[in-house]
């Protein structure tokens, strides 16, 4: 395997995990904001208590912060390849299409 396709496999394996743990702390930062107590874990969030009570409200921002976050990667990574023909914005845009 030559270099450039070895940088770019392991720029695409960053990019993926980034994103995955961004994502979640998209969410994360929501659960703060309402000051619901929360752990962040791999790939998950997991809240401290287990009957908790959540306005349709803070549902919505909740669960749409992670969808905002990756619709802005999307785009930023859109914007990247539409300016110039770049490999991290390529990456950052198949990210947010693939592994999310």
């Amino acid at each position: 395997m030559n270099l450039p396709h070895f940088t770019f496999l392991l720029g695409l394996i960053v990019v993926a995990c980034l994103t995955y743990f961004l994502h979640e702390c998209a969410h994360g930062l929501a659960y703060f904001y309402f000051e619901i107590d929360f752990d962040l874990k791999l790939n998950t969030i997991v809240l401290q208590k287990d009957n908790l009570f959540l306005t349709q409200f803070q549902k919505s921002v909740i669960y749409g912060s992670g969808v905002g976050f990756t619709f802005l990667q999307g785009a930023t990574g859109f914007l990247l390849v539409k300016k110039d023909s770049s490999n991290f914005g390529f990456l950052l845009l198949l990210s947010a299409a693939v592994f999310r």
